[in-house]
């Protein structure tokens, strides 16, 4: 029959080494465990890190730098010359200034005749017109429209008289050669030259 304190000792000696694997085990799967919320700890961290890096480093008041600015102002400059002319066409603003040209240099040949008490002629033409004084001598450039030079671009035409013709205002502003009204079309627009008073009007 064995000896029962030897049977306790082998026993005891077999659950000590059987303690001893399990606890070994766990203390490996425990390091792992740790070694794995090390690893994942310390990826955190360097992307916080990073985070608060570039957080400190972006711009407390973001806005243009001078070179976007210029480079701005470039474009638009290129499009004001080239593009915008595609869509918003200027010869109906060449044909306006034209028209309104017209018109002031009739009422400044009629002002002028009055002021000097003299007669003052407007010449017009196909292309243009001129201002005259009585002797036919071109009124010089003193601020006043007193020619438009030759214009192919635009054109003057009258169903009252054959262009060229002249239009003379004598000393009192009278329009010698309306016979009675004499209208005058440049580019499709209307003015009318009264004989008795030589107004200029372009309401009609």
């Amino acid at each position: 029959m064995p000896d029962f304190d030897q049977s306790i000792t082998t026993f005891s000696s077999r659950d000590r080494q059987a303690c001893q694997e399990k606890l070994s085990s766990l203390l490996e799967q425990e390091s792992k465990v740790i070694f794995a919320y090390a690893h994942i700890s310390a990826r955190w961290w360097k992307v916080d890190l990073n985070h608060d890096r570039v957080r400190n480093l972006a711009p407390h008041n973001p806005g243009f730098t001078v070179v976007e600015l210029v480079v701005v102002i470039v474009l638009l400059g290129i499009l004001s010359v080239y593009a915008v002319p595609r869509f918003v066409g200027v010869a109906s603003f060449e044909r306006s200034g034209f028209y309104q040209e017209t018109v002031s240099a009739a009422r400044y040949a009629n002002r002028l005749a009055v002021g000097r008490g003299d007669e003052v002629s407007i010449r017009f033409n196909p292309n243009g017109y001129e201002l005259l004084y009585k002797d036919g001598i071109r009124l010089p450039e003193q601020g006043h429209p007193v020619s438009s030079n030759t214009r192919t671009d635009l054109t003057v035409t009258s169903t009252d008289v054959t262009l060229p013709h002249d239009v003379t205002f004598d000393a009192l502003g009278r329009c010698q050669d309306c016979n009675g009204t004499l209208t005058i079309s440049v580019e499709g627009r209307d003015m009318t030259i009264y004989e008795e008073t030589g107004y200029v009007d372009t309401s009609i």
